[in-house]
């Protein structure tokens, strides 16, 4: 399995460190062991929205409740799987023997205090995350890290960890920097 994630820093010098390399290895083995359909809920078109809470209020007919609380039983439903299919909102797959788990969009908020830069994640190519059997034979495309000032930084993830792909900072117009 490989997962396709842009991480974006405001600079090629924060980007080229091990700290902010070590955070795209996390983010991406994180995607490939979580599954995570969205970055964060916003992302989440309406109609796939609409659709879980129909599910649930489905699954409430008949259950004689008002629908007042037919509602927030809904709404409650519709937020754990909500956090259930969101990056940000995960649990960090690593945290989780611990007894306080951090979700992924804190573990991006210590990120970028620690690296003093803004760090975002972000979706590569589409509305959703992109995770790709490499068995399967699929040609693998290349991750784009943003390294800020026009440069971008390229490299594929793949689940054991490792980086594949030279760490290249490049200019909008394809030029190594």
């Amino acid at each position: 399995i490989g997962v396709l994630v842009e991480v974006n820093c405001e600079s090629d010098f924060v980007a080229r460190t091990e700290d902010f390399q070590s955070l795209v290895r996390e983010v991406g083995m994180h995607i490939a062991a979580a599954d995570p359909k969205w970055v964060r809920r916003e992302d989440v078109p309406a109609d796939a929205i609409e659709k879980e809470k129909s599910i649930y209020r489905a699954q409430m007919d008949g259950s004689g409740k008002p629908a007042g609380v037919i509602d927030k039983i809904v709404e409650g439903k519709l937020a754990k799987h909500l956090s259930e299919i969101c990056l940000l909102e995960q649990p960090f797959f690593r945290d989780a023997t611990e007894k306080k788990q951090r979700t992924m969009g804190e573990l991006r908020a210590e990120a970028s205090s620690e690296l003093g830069e803004n760090i975002t994640i972000l979706n590569g190519t589409s509305d959703t995350i992109e995770v790709f059997n490499i068995a399967d034979g699929v040609e693998w495309p290349l991750a784009t890290i943003e390294a800020g000032q026009g440069h971008r930084i390229s490299a594929a993830l793949f689940t054991d960890g490792c980086l594949s792909g030279p760490f290249v900072a490049r200019g909008d117009d394809g030029s190594v920097v």
